[in-house]
């Protein structure tokens, strides 16, 4: 069932990540892997903060709105905006995730007390996105712009350095 619960107190979060994932060209060629990986492993360092607290049911790519507020739905326009990329299913789910956890900072608005250590965990995924990046999941492995990187536990992705 997608629906909203929550009525947001705005929706600037949730129109500019619409906003940047609508100027995606979803088409483009990749052409710096090297800067992929190291957005790549941002990304896993922050969602490792959300993994460790939470323990998703799967590692890396993991609904981190659904762990805050798990009665968040998706309002139709998400769901139909994801739907409509011609993108992998992996990148679909990414998708909708990043708009979901927009939403969850528009209806927690002036409440939204995270730590400060846990960064935004999507924003380096939609960097990689925007600068023409490309992901793919394997067994026991990630495909970070035709570079395959083995997966690491969580809590091994707290250490590494920031990159931002």
């Amino acid at each position: 069932m997608h629906s909203l619960r929550h009525k947001p107190e705005s929706q600037h979060h949730v129109n500019a990540t619409l906003a940047r994932l609508q100027q995606v060209d979803w088409q483009a060629e990749p052409t710096d892997p090297d800067f992929h990986i190291l957005l790549f492993r941002e990304y896993l360092r922050r969602a490792s903060w959300f993994a460790v607290l939470v323990r998703p049911p799967h590692w890396p790519f993991f609904n981190v709105a659904g762990t805050i507020l798990p009665a968040l739905g998706s309002p139709a326009f998400h769901l139909d905006f994801v739907q409509s990329l011609a993108v992998s299913p992996l990148i679909q789910r990414l998708a909708l995730w990043m708009l979901q956890f927009a939403l969850v900072k528009d209806i927690l608005g002036k409440r939204w007390l995270v730590p400060a250590f846990c960064d935004e965990p999507y924003e380096p995924l939609l960097m990689l996105l925007e600068s023409g990046g490309v992901l793919s999941q394997e067994h026991g492995f990630v495909d970070v712009t035709y570079r395959g990187l083995f997966l690491r536990p969580p809590r091994e992705a707290l250490g590494f350095i920031p990159h931002t």
